[in-house]
């Protein structure tokens, strides 16, 4: 069977693993903020991970000579999941409907639970950005124009972040923003001075902007930009177990799965 469909006539035989191998099959192409994050796989609901930090490699070691011995340093990101509760989406087709339908309605529920999974996950990545200390003097408009000319130009605001941020060690390397700071950095004059014009008007992207990747989510705020060394573990996601069930509510005639 081709991968992220299932036909109407396998659903009276359905497993509920079978379907949440679907579901997740097409969520992993919806994620959107899960890129910027080093994602550590658990299999308990609660854990405490070890992130190294702090190694200094050596150059030009010569031949038998030994490396300068260095102690690594490690951070350590705590999670409980069971305190956080669970991302549920549950799939509930009355037979009736389904005897009704002309279309595969199970293939229709699926591909909605896995955009509704992945909104989740984006929401949930979107709230801890929002407790990333805001940099002094980046609250302006970078939509406002005047006789045609934009009056703030993005790059001195991100330049200064990118500034701040290699202070501290770490390397920052992706710009994410929500549509509408998307749709302003496009409109931008000072933008589209240093950006290939023909890139942006063939293929409506802003792949790089002074350096960083750009990064476009709907999921975050439409009036700030995030600056994000996602290669340093800047934002850390606990991938926590899966489960899944199947159910009848009877007598309903309504096969359900969760």
């Amino acid at each position: 069977m081709p991968s992220g469909i299932v036909r109407a006539s396998d659903t009276a035989d359905l497993t509920a693993k079978l379907l949440v191998e679907e579901v997740f099959a097409i969520a992993r192409l919806k994620y959107n903020l899960r890129d910027i994050c080093t994602v550590v796989p658990m299999e308990h609901l609660k854990g405490a991970i070890r992130i190294p930090t702090g190694l200094t490699g050596q150059e030009n070691v010569q031949t038998a000579e030994r490396p300068e011995q260095t102690k690594g340093s490690w951070t350590s990101v705590s999670f409980d999941l069971e305190a956080k509760g669970k991302n549920m989406v549950t799939i509930e087709i009355p037979v009736e409907v389904e005897l009704k339908s002309s279309v595969n309605l199970m293939q229709l529920y699926v591909r909605d639970a896995a955009k509704e999974i992945a909104r989740m996950e984006d929401s949930q990545i979107y709230t801890v950005m929002e407790t990333a200390d805001e940099h002094a003097g980046t609250n302006t408009d970078w939509s406002s124009k005047t006789n045609g000319v934009s009056d703030y130009n993005p790059l001195d605001a991100i330049s200064s972040m990118g500034s701040e941020i290699m202070a501290y060690g770490y390397t920052p390397r992706t710009l994410a923003v929500g549509i509408n700071v998307y749709h302003d950095l496009i409109a931008n004059t000072h933008v589209r001075d240093t950006m290939d014009r023909g890139t942006v008007g063939v293929t409506g992207q802003l792949p790089m902007l002074g350096g960083y990747r750009v990064k476009m989510c709907p999921s975050l705020a439409d009036s700030r930009a995030w600056l994000v060394a996602d290669q340093d573990n800047a934002i850390v996601l606990g991938d926590g177990p899966v489960r899944t069930v199947k159910y009848a509510v009877d007598p309903a005639f309504i096969q359900g799965y969760a």
